[in-house]
C-alpha cells in the first residue's frame, strides 16, 4: 500500500480529562498572589491549579505549586481522596522535568486552601536559562488528578472512556499519526471498515507490521473517528460531525456514517441546506429525503435553486429536486 506523504504539522493530542495543563507568562505575570489555571471538572469535582512566588525564612525565593478543590461553592459537606502528580515541564528535555507525587483528602473544612509544595523549585534554578524550564518567557505546568474515593462515589458515574494513547490488553496494533501512537484493536476496526480489514488482513506489507503509519490525517480528528467506532456512547456535535463524516467516508466506516446520519436527522440547529450538502457529499440517502421534504411549497423549492449551495449539489440531487418542483408546482 503506497503511503501518502505527510504535509501537516504534528499536533499535540487533546489533554486527558484528568490532567490540568496551563502555561504561565514568566516572570512578569507571577507575583505573591499567584496565577490560577482555568477550572476543570475531574470525577465530578471542580479543580484549579496555581503557581505563586514564595519565600522561606532565609529569604530564598521559590516557585510554589498548589492544587485547589473548589467544591465548597457547590456543597457544604463533601470529601474526596486523591492522588495527584504535579509537574513543572522541562521544555528542553522532558526527562528533566520536576515532579512530585502526593495523596491528600480534600474536604469542606479546608475552604479555599490549596495543597502542594511552597518550595517546589528555587527561583534561581528556574530562572537559569541552562535549566530549560522557561521557553518563550513561559513555564508549563501539568497536574494529574486521580480521585480514589469521594462523597460522590455512589452518585458519580463517569462516561466510558477510551484512552487510545496508552497500551491496553485489548490493543493488538499500533497506528501512528503525526508521530503519535494510537493503540487499537484490529478486529474491532476491521469488522466496521473495509479499509482497516484490508490493512490488517490483506496482502499489503502493513498487515505484517506491528506499527502502521496513517498519513495525511489530523491526529485529533482521527482520534475522534476511532472513538466513534468503539462500543461506547459517542457524542456527536455540529463541530465534529463534518470531520468525522469525512474520515468515515475515507476509511470506509459505514457504521459511523450511519450513526452520524442519525445525529443529523435529529439535530435541529444545523440549517437544512448545510445538511443537504453533507448528505449529498456522503450519500446519506435518508437525510437527503428529509432535507428535500422540508421544502413543501413551490416557492421554497425554487428558492433552494437560488442559494449558494445549489451549484455544489450533485446532478442526482438536482434531478430529485427538479422532480419535486415539477410535481409540486405543476410545471
Amino acid at each position: 500500500m503506497d503511503e501518502i506523504p505527510a504535509h501537516r504539522t504534528a499536533k499535540r493530542p487533546r489533554a486527558p480529562e484528568d490532567l490540568i495543563v496551563f502555561c504561565v507568562p514568566f516572570p512578569e505575570k507571577l507575583d505573591n498572589d499567584g496565577v490560577y489555571s482555568e477550572q476543570q471538572t475531574i470525577s465530578g469535582f471542580p479543580w484549579r491549579a496555581n503557581v505563586s512566588k514564595e519565600e522561606d525564612e532565609d529569604g530564598i525565593e521559590y516557585l510554589g505549586l498548589f492544587l485547589h478543590c473548589e467544591m465548597n461553592k457547590h456543597s457544604s459537606v463533601w470529601f474526596c481522596d486523591v492522588s495527584y502528580e504535579m509537574t513543572l515541564v522541562n521544555q528542553r528535555d522532558a526527562l528533566l522535568s520536576e515532579t512530585i507525587k502526593q495523596t491528600h483528602r480534600f474536604d469542606y473544612s479546608e475552604g479555599r486552601l490549596g495543597i502542594g509544595a511552597a518550595e517546589f523549585i528555587t527561583m534561581e534554578k528556574l530562572l537559569n536559562p541552562n535549566e530549560g524550564f522557561i521557553k518563550d518567557n513561559m513555564i508549563r505546568v501539568e497536574v494529574k488528578v486521580t480521585v480514589n474515593n469521594s462523597s460522590l462515589s455512589r452518585k458519580f458515574r463517569g462516561k466510558p472512556h477510551v484512552d487510545l494513547f496508552s497500551p491496553s490488553p485489548q490493543a493488538d496494533a499500533v497506528l501512528i499519526v503525526d508521530s503519535f501512537k494510537l493503540y487499537v484493536n484490529k478486529q474491532l476496526l476491521a469488522i466496521q471498515s473495509q479499509f482497516f480489514d484490508r490493512l490488517f488482513n490483506g496482502q499489503y506489507k502493513e498487515s505484517k507490521q506491528k506499527e502502521i503509519h496513517i498519513e495525511d490525517v489530523d491526529i485529533n480528528d482521527f482520534e475522534e473517528l476511532l472513538k466513534a467506532m468503539y462500543p461506547i456512547e459517542y457524542e456527536y456535535t455540529e463541530d465534529n460531525v463534518e470531520s468525522i463524516l469525512e474520515l468515515a467516508d475515507r476509511f470506509e466506516v459505514n457504521s459511523v456514517l450511519n450513526s452520524a446520519e442519525k445525529f443529523l436527522l435529529a439535530d435541529t440547529e444545523m440549517s437544512p441546506r448545510r445538511k443537504l450538502l453533507l448528505a449529498d457529499k456522503y450519500k446519506l440517502t435518508v437525510l437527503i429525503d428529509q432535507c428535500l421534504s422540508m421544502h413543501k411549497t413551490c416557492a421554497q423549492m425554487k428558492g433552494l435553486k437560488s442559494t449558494p449551495e445549489y451549484p455544489l449539489l450533485s446532478d442526482a440531487v438536482k434531478g430529485a429536486l427538479f422532480d419535486l418542483i415539477t410535481n409540486i408546482c405543476k410545471c
